[in-house]
């Protein structure tokens, strides 16, 4: 079986966190969870939900936290790494859909991009403009 594991940075995201490592959870074999240096009940959330948890002591960004956790799952033998923020903006229902390629041996790599909606303020901005 393929091990999937989902590589999730955090900074204080207590309010999110819970819900998107339980959705995540339907979609990968593991959960590691980059805490950077949280001051709330991140790393507890975290915990309690059944993640692997990596806490720095000081925050050094989130660059350092997504490679911290590509070297935690690849020393955990995961097949596959996807990541998500923890604050919700990346919906973890999606990650079947990104994986598909991999598994189907058609992409080594797959980057997913949001859509950007314009804010109405952009709107009027161009019609001034």
């Amino acid at each position: 079986m393929v091990k999937i594991t989902a590589v999730i940075p955090a900074l204080n995201e207590e309010k999110t966190l819970k819900e998107v490592l339980i959705k995540t959870s339907k979609h990968v074999s593991e959960i590691i969870l980059i805490d950077d240096a949280s001051i709330n009940g991140t790393k507890q959330i975290a915990r309690e939900t059944g993640a692997i948890v990596l806490s720095h002591k000081k925050s050094e960004g989130y660059d350092k936290a997504i490679n911290d956790g590509f070297k935690l799952a690849a020393q955990c033998g995961s097949d596959i790494i996807v990541t998500l923020d923890a604050d919700g903006q990346h919906n973890p229902e999606e990650i079947p859909s990104i994986v598909e390629p991999i598994m189907n041996n058609e992409a080594d790599v797959v980057v997913g991009k949001r859509p950007r909606c314009s804010r109405i303020s952009e709107y009027f901005f161009s019609l001034i403009g």
